[in-house]
């Protein structure tokens, strides 16, 4: 075999690897997905615009957030016993 074809034969390799790199990043990155966020879909449904008064609404909805926006606390507070 002459010396250019192992070149060629290397540089062949070389793409093939990085092709496969490639693919083992994207599929990868698909993988480590986050799971979907928990919760009720129907929690705030007794809530009504212009007419729930505040005497309704039992409890109060208290978020305490970072300096770079990141939710630290949150609680559920109840009001008007």
């Amino acid at each position: 075999m002459k010396r250019a074809d192992l070149w060629k034969l290397h540089d062949v390799r070389w793409i093939q690897c990085a092709i496969g790199l490639a693919l083992a990043l994207i599929f990868g990155g698909c993988a480590t997905t986050p799971p979907p966020l928990k919760g009720s879909p129907d929690l705030l449904n007794f809530l009504s615009d212009g007419k729930t008064t505040r005497t309704e609404a039992k409890f109060s909805l208290e978020l305490v957030f970072d300096d770079a926006g990141i939710l630290r606390k949150h609680s559920l507070v109840e009001v008007n016993k």
